[in-house]
Order: C-alpha cells, then sequence, then structure tokens
C-alpha cells in the first residue's frame, strides 16, 4: 500500500510538474507570437518611414525643379529684355546718325546753292557812293586859292576871267582822284600785306581814321581780329570773287 501511494504521489508531481512547462511552453509560444508581432509592426514601420522620407524627397526634388525651372526662365526674360533694349538704343543711334547725315546734306546743299540768288550788280552801288564822296573831301583845297583874285580886279570882267581859268585845274586835279579808287575795288583785294605795315582794331577801321585806304580796311586788321571779323584768313579772303569781297566787307561795315 505504500508504494501504491508513492507512485501516486509521484504521478502527481509528475504532473504539476508537466502543467508546469506546459504553461512556459504556452507563454513562450505567446511571447515568440508577440515577437512576430512586434517584428511585422517594426518593419511596416520602417516601410512606413522609408515611403514618406521618400515622398518628402521627390516633393523636395519636384520644388527644387521648379525653382531652378523658374530662375532659368526669370534669366531668360531678362537676356531678352535686355536685347531688346540694346536693340532699341541701336536703332535710335542708327536713326540719330541718320537724321544727323541728312542734316549735314542740307546744310551743304543749302550752302552751295545759298550764292546763286546773290546779284553780280549790287556791288556797282556802293562803288559808286563811295567814289562820289571821296572826291568831295578834296575839293576845298583848290576852290580856297581861287577866292583871293576877287578883291584885286577893279572890274567884273575882270573878276570873271580868273574864275573861269581857275575851273579847269580844278576838274584836272580831280580827275585822278575821281576814276582811280573805283578802278581798285573794282579789281578786288588781291594782296594780303598791310598797308604801311600799320594795324588797327576793327574798332578803330569802323570809324574811318584819316589817311588810310578806304577801298582796302579789312587789310589793316591784324591776322588774328580778321579771322574773328572774317571768319577766314587773308589768304582764304583775297582768293574769293569781287563781289564777295564787298558782301563781306559790306556786312562787317568796312566797306
Amino acid at each position: 500500500m505504500a508504494s501504491v501511494a508513492d507512485e501516486v504521489k509521484a504521478l502527481r508531481k509528475d504532473i504539476e510538474e508537466a502543467r508546469y512547462w506546459l504553461s512556459v511552453l504556452v507563454e513562450a509560444v505567446a511571447l515568440k507570437k508577440e515577437i512576430a508581432e512586434a517584428q511585422k509592426q517594426v518593419v511596416e514601420l520602417q516601410k512606413k518611414q522609408k515611403s514618406s522620407g521618400a515622398a518628402a524627397a521627390s516633393k523636395k526634388a519636384e520644388e527644387d525643379k521648379k525653382k531652378a525651372e523658374a530662375a532659368k526662365k526669370a534669366e531668360e526674360e531678362r537676356k531678352k529684355a535686355e536685347a531688346a533694349k540694346k536693340a532699341e538704343e541701336e536703332r535710335k543711334k542708327a536713326e540719330a546718325a541718320k537724321k544727323a547725315e541728312e542734316e549735314k546734306k542740307k546744310a551743304e546743299a543749302a550752302k552751295k546753292a545759298a550764292p546763286a540768288p546773290v546779284k553780280t550788280t549790287t556791288p556797282a552801288k556802293p562803288a559808286v557812293a563811295k567814289t562820289t564822296t571821296t572826291p568831295t573831301r578834296t575839293t576845298p583845297a583848290p576852290v580856297k586859292t581861287a577866292t583871293p583874285a576877287k578883291p584885286v580886279t577893279p572890274t567884273k570882267t575882270t573878276a570873271a576871267a580868273p574864275a573861269k581859268t581857275a575851273t579847269p585845274a580844278k576838274t584836272e586835279a580831280n580827275k585822278p582822284v575821281l576814276f582811280e579808287r573805283p578802278v581798285v575795288a573794282a579789281k578786288g583785294t588781291t594782296s594780303t600785306a598791310v598797308p604801311g605795315g600799320k594795324t588797327y582794331s576793327y574798332e578803330e577801321l569802323k570809324k574811318r581814321p584819316a589817311g588810310l585806304e578806304t577801298s582796302h580796311l579789312e587789310m589793316y586788321l591784324s591776322d588774328e581780329e580778321f579771322a574773328t571779323v572774317f571768319k577766314m584768313d587773308k589768304q582764304a579772303f583775297v582768293k574769293l570773287p569781287v563781289w564777295k569781297q564787298q558782301n563781306l566787307k559790306r556786312t562787317a561795315k568796312l566797306f
């Protein structure tokens, strides 16, 4: 009887021990299942992170691409604007140059056509006026010499005789003065030398000092003042036609 009891006791002990290990095995299986589930969740989470990171990276790449395209487009627009501005400036310069060239041609054409309307007969009038006025300055001398004869004559007949003889002498003395100056003026100025070697200022010559050649007053100017008054040198002046010399002298009030 004692052995059966011992066997039962041992059997119970084995059953308890088997239950224990069975519970341990169940717990291990459950834990393993939990571990597998956890690993599965970790893998899914990693996948999600990777997918979200790739999406963010692709989104960032797309944004960078859009920014680069916008910058490129802005640069192209700037270059186009600069090219258009440069083309407009070149066009304006070309138009200004063309306009200046046209103005120059018009001025040259007007300059060439300017001498045509000038009448060649106009210089003759001031020449005659000058020649008629210049002898009046020299005529008083013969008149003064003829007047003392009047008190000496006792009768009217004797007084008339000296008057008649005095008139031919006066006209003969004045003949060279009347005709010498117009001949010189008609030929124009041909020499650049200063008459008498002494120069006068422009203001002095406009007052016509006594003792100067009135037909060549311009040659009493210095070379510098001559160029200022006539806009050319004396060599160029003497090469001009007579009518043009007289027109320039009339403009300068030296005619």
